[in-house]
């Protein structure tokens, strides 16, 4: 059985699973996932941007949560266990448990409207076949580069960008489709919405998100943004190929930011298109943790088909009705006659 989480599954999800994935994206590296948190949310009913489902069968219990993008019908998988239902049964959780978790959750998706599924994974994944079975697509790679404590001063930047501002999402839009792959395009499937900022009362997962852009409003060199939570900083980069010598300045930059109002981990997620910049990160003091394969699920959404559209439309199919000239025939006299006389004509005769 497959279900929502309730108030009554908030005691086991509080145990420590027999197994456990985390997909780490930006906000899961910057503010750490809380499972018991995370369930307690979903389970309110005026909650709606995160997802939690609970298997429970045979003595195993599961859990898939997945939490939906802000301005777009997507989401994100962050996070799935298993472990025995009861305490003291220490056998090995059932292999087709997730495999039945992520299958309805995607079926529960596509049928709220959501049209796509992404799931990040690691390089050494062992549930990779799990993923492809149902359908995740891998569409690019990209490198975890991490620095424990970056070794920059406060104002030690040779340039300076300025904060993004509400002009700006557009040019940041353009900028990111001139550099990166279309295919990459085309499963990321961002707008210019998916770059504005979200007010800063409303962080989610406590994490604060902040973007720098170098350039003029129309025409962006660079783009700088930083996830800054209670566990990590994750910052990502766009920057034009012709402006390829400004990376580790910018990269600076973006450290001095950090220097007084964060003190812990900074990592780094750098595209496979912009794969020629990890000697950048060398020198500032990163190392490179391995790679991810970012995977994408397309769910089938069924179109509404209003009653009333046609109508509005005017796209009915036209009524045909006979013409005055098609239901003339010729009588035996060599007359016309409609078919009424006809008719007439003929049940005299047969009444006769």
């Amino acid at each position: 059985m497959i279900r929502p989480v309730r108030l009554t599954d908030l005691f086991e999800v509080r145990r420590m699973p027999y197994a456990r994935l985390i997909l780490f994206n930006e906000i899961t590296l910057a503010g750490g996932h809380r499972p018991l948190g995370f369930a307690l949310r979903c389970a309110l009913p005026f909650v709606q941007e995160r997802r939690t489902l609970v298997y429970r069968e045979r003595g195993l219990r599961g859990y898939v949560q997945g939490r939906c993008r802000p301005n777009s019908p997507e989401v994100d998988l962050v996070y799935l266990a298993a472990q025995p239902f009861r305490s003291g049964m220490n056998q090995p959780t059932d292999p087709d448990v997730w495999h039945h978790l992520v299958r309805e959750f995607v079926v529960r998706m596509g049928g709220q409207g959501i049209e796509r599924i992404y799931a990040p994974l690691s390089s050494n994944n062992p549930h990779d076949e799990l993923f492809r079975q149902l359908g995740f697509q891998s569409y690019a790679n990209r490198q975890v580069w991490r620095a424990l404590t970056p070794d920059v001063a406060e104002g030690s930047a040779l340039i300076a960008l300025r904060p993004q501002n509400r002009r700006d999402p557009h040019s940041i839009q353009r900028l990111y489709e001139s550099i990166t792959p279309a295919a990459v395009v085309r499963a990321e499937g961002r707008t210019s919405r998916s770059w504005q900022l979200p007010v800063v009362r409303s962080r989610t997962n406590g994490v604060r998100q902040r973007s720098w852009v170098l350039g003029r409003d129309d025409v962006l060199r660079a783009a700088l943004h930083v996830w800054q939570g209670s566990q990590a900083a994750v910052i990502s980069l766009l920057i034009d190929p012709a402006e390829r010598g400004l990376a580790s300045s910018v990269l600076r930059f973006g450290l001095t930011q950090l220097a007084a109002a964060h003190q812990g981990a900074v990592y780094v997620l750098l595209p496979e298109y912009h794969g020629e910049l990890g000697h950048d990160l060398s020198e500032l003091g990163f190392e490179h943790l391995g790679d991810q394969r970012m995977t994408v699920k397309n769910t089938t959404v069924a179109v509404r088909k209003p009653l009333l559209r046609p109508v509005l439309d005017g796209s009915m199919e036209p009524v045909v009705r006979p013409s005055v000239s098609s239901s003339v025939q010729r009588s035996d006299s060599g007359s016309l006659t409609t078919p009424a006389v006809v008719y007439s004509r003929h049940a005299r005769e047969v009444e006769g």
